[in-house]
């Protein structure tokens, strides 16, 4: 899925067809057979001569080959997670000393895998693309925690020593473009590539999950307090008043479940809201629901968004990830500040009342994004996106 490859900004030399990838990162779903993470890295590896995964977690093995791909998978075997950084760059020197690190390029997935991929890069002097995929320049995230406060120290720390950035949108590209000693930093646009194939239904048939409600809100969310689905419950009180069958399904989990379930039960609305858990597969919860919302305080992109604009489901959501970008306000998709419950409760009735407005946004929508499931040009620009890292002739 490519986003304004045009934006791509600066020079590059030429990734040859003998290069090798290092990926540092803390996504452990990439151990488990048939997860949508292990598959993407498994034709991503086609575009390059060798893809190491170095993977910040508490698994211990080593040198774990793919059969049938140019695939390694690397596990840290960290205890404590939040120091993991160390073990991955031990860890990543074993690999470039076993692989030969002269055609080696690395690429970091956040703060943390960062300073493994900045400490790589002094000690081998290979290439560094520091990946950003959430919005961590937005005044929303800073303010979060104390936690973000720190990423985002780290973050202004170590970037300006990479030798370019992906982002996965323009918000995020807009922000962190403005941070001092990043003017020179090449940046690339490209999110994460997500297939239609799943997702695109035919909405005259019946849906594999039954509707629980009349009128069915859906969210797909990890349960995590910058998700602020408390403000979705809060916005669902006032919406049932005046529609009294309509109803919202959560398909997700996090250390924010209980607290959002005894909020269900303090807002009196235990009949209207339904908490599904995680789930793998989302087609079937896609195909049912009539709206779906997002009520973030900040996203870098919006994976899930751009399921539900496949599936031909209308979208409300804050000004967050790819808001105002794939998603324009009032043509394929209603836009809300962050923040506002009454927005929020006013965009739902207009969707319930309006059914012709639900058909445009919806078909809207997808001329919006028909254009981003092209896996072969997704490829091409993921390698340019390591093009721009490489010195240049001239250099």
């Amino acid at each position: 899925m490519v986003l304004h490859s045009s934006n791509m900004r600066g020079k590059s030399g030429d990734v040859s067809n003998g290069v090798k990838v290092l990926m540092i990162s803390v996504d452990e779903r990439i151990f488990i057979e048939g997860s949508s993470v292990r598959e993407r890295m498994k034709w991503i590896s086609g575009a390059c001569d060798e893809l190491h995964v170095v993977v910040i977690s508490s698994k211990k093995f080593f040198n774990n080959k793919v059969d049938g791909f140019s695939l390694w998978i690397h596990a840290t075997g960290s205890a404590v997670k939040w120091i993991g950084w160390w073990n991955a760059f031990r860890l990543s020197g074993r690999v470039l000393r076993a692989r030969g690190r002269g055609s080696f390029i690395i690429t970091t997935q956040d703060e943390l895998s960062a300073i493994a991929g900045y400490l790589v890069k002094k000690k081998y002097h290979i290439p560094w693309q520091a990946q950003v995929h959430t919005d961590i320049a937005s005044p929303f995230f800073r303010g979060h925690s104390f936690k973000n406060k720190l990423r985002v120290a780290v973050a202004r720390f170590l970037f300006p020593s990479a030798n370019c950035l992906r982002v996965v949108s323009k918000r995020v590209e807009k922000g962190v473009g403005k941070w001092r000693g990043l003017e020179n930093i090449p940046i690339s646009i490209l999110p994460v590539f997500t297939s239609f194939k799943h997702y695109k239904t035919d909405r005259q048939k019946e849906a594999v999950y039954e509707k629980p409600y009349d009128y069915m809100v859906l969210m797909v969310s990890r349960l995590a307090s910058e998700k602020n689905i408390s403000i979705a419950l809060q916005s669902l009180k006032d919406f049932i008043k005046e529609f009294p069958n309509a109803g919202l399904v959560i398909v997700g989990d996090g250390r924010e479940k209980k607290k959002l379930q005894k909020k269900v039960i303090k807002l009196g609305i235990v009949k209207h809201v339904s908490f599904e858990g995680w789930q793998e597969n989302i087609a079937r919860y896609l195909r049912a629901a009539d709206v779906f919302l997002v009520t973030s305080l900040y996203e870098g992109y919006g994976v899930s968004v751009i399921e539900a604009m496949i599936a031909g489901i209308p979208v409300v959501m804050t000004d967050v990830g790819i808001a105002g970008e794939v998603v324009e306000h009032n043509v394929s998709g209603i836009i809300v500040p962050v923040g506002s419950m009454e927005s929020i409760t006013n965009a739902l009735k207009r969707l319930f009342l309006d059914s012709a407005l639900r058909k445009t946004l919806c078909e809207n929508a997808f001329l919006s994004i028909k254009h981003l499931s092209n896996k072969e040009t997704y490829i091409k620009e993921l390698k340019a996106s390591w093009n721009i890292c490489l010195p240049t002739k001239a250099s």
